[in-house]
């Protein structure tokens, strides 16, 4: 899921969700809530968090689990 790709990605950075929301121009709350599924990141901020952490947005969006490559049916 988006909520949880953006806490990993965070994490793996070492960031605080307060560093994160100032490097997004955002609040603390707002990374909480796309951490929580509460919210989702609008197209604008998704390219922002993927720039960020040198990812693609649909890295992010992918519900694939990091490190699983899809198969393809045989």
């Amino acid at each position: 899921m988006l909520s949880q790709k953006i806490k990993k990605y965070r994490l793996d950075n070492g960031l605080t969700q307060e560093e994160l929301a100032k490097a997004l121009h955002s609040s603390q709350n707002t990374i909480s809530n796309y951490e929580n599924g509460i919210r989702t990141p609008t197209v604008k901020k998704l390219i922002a968090i993927a720039s960020l952490f040198g990812c693609s947005v649909s890295e992010l969006t992918d519900s694939t689990p990091s490190g699983i490559e899809s198969q393809p049916n045989v």
